[in-house]
């Protein structure tokens, strides 16, 4: 993911909670506790990458949503 967002991608799709069965189509490879896909491991790695998450009222804003 780091490597998606340094190169220029806005966007982390395949988010799976962490109490989700699901698998989702990343790292087929590894346990899913090594995927760190989950909503808290995605903002840990932003914020790490001095990064923030947007929030929705910003989406709706900049997309032309009512808010």
């Amino acid at each position: 993911m780091v490597h998606r967002l340094n190169a220029g991608a806005n966007v982390v799709t395949s988010i799976i909670p962490s109490d989700s069965a699901l698998e989702g189509v990343v790292n087929y490879d590894r346990g899913l506790e090594e995927r760190h896909r989950d909503p808290k491991s995605v903002i840990e790695c932003l914020r790490i990458m001095g990064m923030e998450p947007a929030s929705q009222s910003d989406f709706n804003r900049i997309v032309g949503l009512a808010a």
